[in-house]
């Protein structure tokens, strides 16, 4: 016997994350050019939130709100130099999330912020 709704499973097949496809993925996509090195912090301060809220239901605005506060301590620390523009980080997670539900990675029926 069939299992029930058998016929979704085939329709649904996620694609495997790979780093450099996101990198083009946003590069690509991004209204203005992307700074290489805003991009390295922003995606590392997504990586982190990613990385240890895994299963947890969270919106773009979680991800957007952790970037900043990454952010904000990699100027305390003096890692980043120069102040990395809200759209821009806005912008860069948007995109990052748009790739992510491109390979079935993400869902989210949040609005966004």
């Amino acid at each position: 016997m069939e299992k029930p709704f058998a016929y979704l499973e085939d329709s649904f097949e996620p694609r495997e994350f790979d780093y450099m496809d996101m990198v083009a993925y946003v590069a690509l996509r991004k209204a203005t050019p992307l700074d290489i090195k805003d991009f390295y912090y922003i995606e590392e301060g997504f990586r982190d939130k990613w990385n240890t809220h895994t299963g947890n239901l969270i919106g773009d605005g979680d991800f957007k709100n952790h970037v900043y506060l990454y952010i904000e301590r990699a100027m305390e620390t003096g890692l980043i130099k120069d102040v990395i523009p809200q759209p821009t980080v806005d912008e860069c997670v948007d995109l990052i999330l748009d790739y992510m539900a491109s390979i079935g990675e993400w869902y989210s029926d949040f609005s966004r912020s």
